[in-house]
């Protein structure tokens, strides 16, 4: 759980995000949930980049306009912080933040 502030510094929420250990890709690794907006989910990795973990957003509930698509990217930095992005291609929204574990 955490909060994360958009670039563009007129939004911010809680985010809640749980991650399964044994995650595959192309498998349903673990779940979000934004109470305040409200919409909730599944995350689906997609793949890594290095040490860059990218998963895919599936609406599971809250808002119709929620959808579904976004792509998450969490990273575990050496200071045991979470480091984390939202994009959303299709609504050019763009997100970021970073966690105390």
């Amino acid at each position: 759980m955490g909060s994360f502030q958009g670039i563009s510094d007129d939004f911010s929420a809680q985010l809640f995000v749980t991650i399964n250990k044994n995650c595959e890709t192309n498998s349903i690794c673990g779940t979000y949930s934004v109470p305040s907006l409200p919409c909730s989910g599944n995350l689906i990795l997609n793949g890594t980049d290095k040490t860059t973990f990218v998963f895919v957003e599936q609406r599971t509930g809250g808002a119709e306009w929620c959808g579904s698509g976004g792509f998450e990217y969490m990273e575990l930095l050496p200071d045991n912080t979470l480091s984390w992005g939202y994009s959303d291609p299709g609504q050019s929204v763009k997100s970021k933040g970073l966690y105390q574990k």
